[in-house]
């Protein structure tokens, strides 16, 4: 198979993948369709998900305020857990700053 070919093939599945996402099928349905066995249609939207670049898959950030300490009370904990089990503790220590 050449790359043209090979590039070819890519882009028709990947069309066809996305087709079959907004159809309301089952796999089975969508494939007998299409005229496509379901076991290619698997292996083709593998194949497709492995080629997601990395700042498609990547987690954003977004931003946070932390609310105001009172007075009394020198600390402020946030914690977030991230998917795999990995935790971000966050604390911010001191007095609170004049926000007017």
């Amino acid at each position: 198979m050449t790359d043209h070919s090979r590039r070819s093939a890519r882009e028709v599945w990947a069309e066809r993948i996305e087709r079959f996402e907004s159809a309301g099928q089952t796999v089975a349905e969508f494939c007998s369709d299409e005229g496509v066995s379901p076991a290619s249609f698997y292996q083709w939207r593998r194949r497709l998900r492995s080629e997601v670049t990395p700042t498609e898959t990547t987690a954003r950030f977004v931003p946070v305020q932390l609310p105001m300490a009172p007075p009394e009370q020198t600390t402020t904990v946030m914690s977030v857990e991230l998917p795999g089990g990995v935790r971000v503790r966050i604390e911010v220590s001191g007095t609170p700053r004049d926000q007017s």
